[in-house]
């Protein structure tokens, strides 16, 4: 299940939930790379990361500029890791353990 929490325009969080996304997808969110998107600036990759996730939810008020003005800028890195290990099936906490582990060593 893909999980998104944005601030709205009041303040308040908006929570948006997925129970299905289609295995074309994970294949679309795996050719979401800078090789694939040479003329992208930084900006450009995140304005593209934010319109990926926007499509992967079908609540049609999820926006790519909801995403992209629902996140903190210092956040936006963190949430889009976290989607990501949400498409591809990836529990989060096994993740920061295995990452913990990596820079004991």
């Amino acid at each position: 299940m893909l999980k998104l929490d944005l601030r709205n325009k009041d303040g308040n969080i908006e929570h948006f939930q997925e129970a299905f996304v289609p295995t074309s997808k994970l294949i679309e969110g795996l050719k979401l790379t800078p090789e694939n998107f040479p003329d992208l600036d930084e900006a450009g990759w995140m304005e593209k990361n934010a319109e990926f996730m926007a499509s992967c939810f079908t609540e049609k008020n999820l926006t790519k500029e909801k995403i992209l003005n629902g996140i903190a800028s210092w956040d936006f890195d963190r949430v889009f890791n976290t989607f990501n290990q949400q498409l591809f099936g990836i529990d989060p906490k096994k993740a920061e353990t295995n990452e913990s582990a990596n820079e004991k060593h």
